[in-house]
């Protein structure tokens, strides 16, 4: 970390100083206290070790991101502490255990604006930058209680967005520890099912090995001294050097060496690297935002706690995350794979918000047969799927926290992503011009589709072969290569909104019908993400289903009944990918049902935002409807005129200027992301000649 502050200010003004004046606590704030990390934590893991080791519980209210949350924690006094939630409404609804796990840091995440952070700073207080996280600061505490009373105390300041207290979540590491053992490894070659394999020797056989392509883990930590892991290393690009047996596993399916006598070989095994870890929001943000100039990939074999609970994902961590995928590597962005969950059908990747963000590829599992691994979750987020362990052999791979070891048991959706890890590292190498957007287009078009004769496989209004639990099917590294080679860029990316749409209604309770809202979109799109933002209060979302259905009449169920005790939908986000291809324009329907007893669930609100790219018209002049709305109607009319002038001369940023987007700078029918003389020439010609 760094502090972005360090330079000669202007003293602040008096008002300024009033203000702050009050805010000064050097006697909380030391600096032994801000050097200290959080080695003290205690090992303690859960409520369970926490009561053998006769621990004396003290409730304390802390400001979170989503407001004031009561924990248990065993010393608010200590820097940090393991916790359990209360939530009194569980104990009513469900008669269900307390929230364990947990861990709360003597860390204060502000959101805030750079002249506040520097007034602060002129204040005395000691606020470190987030490297790759913008617009957040981190103010370290004495102990609990000091950050708690720091955060109330900032959040009022003017310019101060949000101000609360680092807290740890329940995660879990996203591996199965009773795999099946099998020193082979058929995840890149099968011999037994010679179909159900990454398919990596047509991409080796060309040459693409990784060489080149930076793939970051972030993890429990790995082995960086593992000799089958040492030479790819680099710790000039990592920002860890904890060790982990789950990580160095994770390494290894990447990126372990070849050819040097020892264990297997990784997918990559020219690639390089490197080593971060994943933990409180200031430790995964600033491992999500790091070197985002240099890395192509990073891995994230883990995610919220398997237990069918919606998660939410702290303002930080979102930042970095949207940071890294939109302007790293110059603006192509950097690829995230994630683990899609070992919850099985009783938890969905909906539920996680890393997965199912429009800025990762979350990467379910298949088995040494290409059927679905049993722990592998469903979900309208899916996208694609990648061997690993659950049939009759686990992975054979790296292993070890302090002594080199090897495991023939690795699994999991944690052993699945580094795999696609691994395969999107050899892409890489094959096209390094590729974005975010291109890659997860080119799974969507070359995933091989397993186990076709599974029922579960549909079709969406787009004509493309879709799955709960696959996405779109396989990863398979043999066709990925050579179609990344002869890749032809996306468009440029479009964003619609709904904007919010109000319902304010109770839900029928313990009924499935539920109720129906629909909206009218009239602009037209090829479709990519579509995000579904509900504002439900309720004791219990674990009692609602929730069902989008496109235009095209595709479902995408975002929700099942389930024992979850969380209370409220609140600006919840669900992404579905399952409507890949299909056009946005047409009635969009939602529908939600209160299908358990005892608890009155309120609908307040929902919104739609739409991701994807303008469509190139047949003719390019006809990029209008009857009504005058954006979306070709098959005839050039006085609509197209007026739609292509309002677009042409739309202030840069203006949603609308993409319909004016039709030609290249050589004139020719296709948009460029440019608005220029070149899409005028075109229009006019298009509107003065039959199409």
């Amino acid at each position: 970390m760094s502090d972005s502050f360090a330079f000669n200010r202007s003293r602040p003004s008096a008002a300024r100083l009033l203000i702050l004046s009050g805010l000064l606590l050097p006697a909380v704030f030391s600096d032994a206290a801000m050097a200290q990390a959080r080695d003290d934590a205690p090992a303690l893991r859960d409520l369970e070790a926490l009561r053998q080791a006769s621990v004396s519980w003290v409730e304390i209210e802390l400001p979170t991101f989503q407001g004031p949350r009561t924990f248990r924690v065993a010393g608010p006094d200590d820097r940090a502490s393991h916790a359990a939630r209360v939530m009194p409404h569980r104990a009513k609804a469900d008669g269900g255990p307390l929230d364990a796990g947990w861990m709360v840091e003597s860390n204060v995440l502000l959101q805030l604006s750079d002249t506040a952070a520097a007034d602060l700073i002129d204040a005395g207080w000691a606020l470190e930058s987030i490297d790759g996280v913008p617009g957040f600061r981190v103010l370290r505490a004495a102990s609990i209680r000091a950050a708690a009373a720091a955060a109330t105390r900032l959040a009022d300041q003017p310019g101060v967005e949000l101000a609360y207290v680092d807290i740890v979540p329940p995660q879990n590491d996203r591996v199965l520890p009773t795999d099946p053992n099998f020193a082979d490894q058929w995840h890149l070659q099968n011999l037994i099912t010679p179909i159900a394999d990454a398919n990596v020797a047509p991409a080796w056989n060309l040459g693409f090995t990784g060489a080149g392509v930076v793939v970051g883990v972030i993890d429990g930590g790995a082995l960086v001294t593992h000799p089958d892991l040492a030479p790819n290393y680099s710790s000039a690009l990592s920002t860890s050097t904890v060790a982990s047996s789950h990580g160095t596993s994770v390494a290894g399916v990447i990126a372990a060496q070849n050819n040097n006598g020892l264990g297997g070989v990784g997918v990559a095994y020219d690639a390089t690297w490197s080593n971060h870890v994943y933990g409180s929001a200031t430790t995964t943000a600033g491992s999500l935002g790091a070197f985002n100039a240099s890395h192509v990939i990073k891995n994230n074999s883990w995610g919220p706690a398997d237990n069918a609970r919606i998660s939410f994902l702290d303002p930080a961590v979102r930042t970095a995350l949207q940071t890294a995928a939109t302007t790293g590597r110059g603006g192509r962005g950097v690829l995230f794979t994630w683990a899609a969950g070992n919850g099985g059908t009783a938890d969905r990747i909906d539920y996680d918000p890393y997965a199912s963000s429009r800025f990762t590829i979350p990467i379910g599992a298949i088995t040494d047969t290409d059927v679905a691994a049993s722990y592998t979750e469903p979900g309208s987020a899916a996208l694609v799927v990648a061997h690993s362990s659950g049939g009759t052999r686990g992975v054979v791979t790296t292993s070890g926290s302090t002594t080199a070891t090897y495991t023939s048991s690795f699994g999991g959706t944690s052993s699945a992503s580094p795999l696609a890890a691994g395969v999107l590292a050899l892409v890489m190498q094959a096209n390094p011009n590729l974005s975010l957007r291109d890659v997860q287009h080119l799974l969507v078009r070359n995933a091989r589709k397993n186990s076709p004769a599974d029922s579960g496989w549909s079709t969406n209004a787009a004509g493309r072969s879709i799955h709960y639990r696959f996405g779109y099917g396989a990863v398979d590294a043999g066709t990925l290569v050579p179609a990344a080679q002869s890749f032809t860029p996306v468009a440029p990316l479009v964003t619609l909104d709904s904007g919010l749409l109000s319902v304010g209604a109770a839900l029928p309770d313990a009924n499935t019908t539920g109720l129906t809202r629909t909206f009218t979109l009239p602009e037209n799109i090829r479709l990519e993400h579509v995000e579904v933002v509900l504002n439900i209060s309720t004791l219990r979302v674990g009692d609602l289903r929730v069902t989008l259905t496109s235009p095209g009449g595709t479902p995408s169920v975002l929700a099942v009944p389930r024992s979850d005790g969380t209370d409220n939908y609140a600006d919840y986000v669900f992404t579905t990918r399952r409507l890949w291809d299909e056009e946005s324009a047409g009635v969009w329907t939602i529908r939600i049902a209160d299908e358990t007893a005892s608890n009155i669930a309120t609908w307040n609100s929902w919104r739609l935002r739409f991701f994807g790219t303008a469509i190139t018209p047949t003719c390019p002049a006809d990029i209008a409807n009857t009504d005058g709305n954006p979306g070709s109607d098959g005839t050039i009319d006085n609509g197209d005129f007026t739609l292509f002038f309002a677009a042409f001369f739309a202030g840069d940023g203006d949603p609308i200027r993409t319909f004016a987007d039709l030609g290249n700078t050589d004139a020719e029918v296709g948009p460029d992301g440019l608005v220029d003389n070149g899409d005028f020439t075109l229009f006019f010609t298009s509107f003065f000649s039959p199409c």
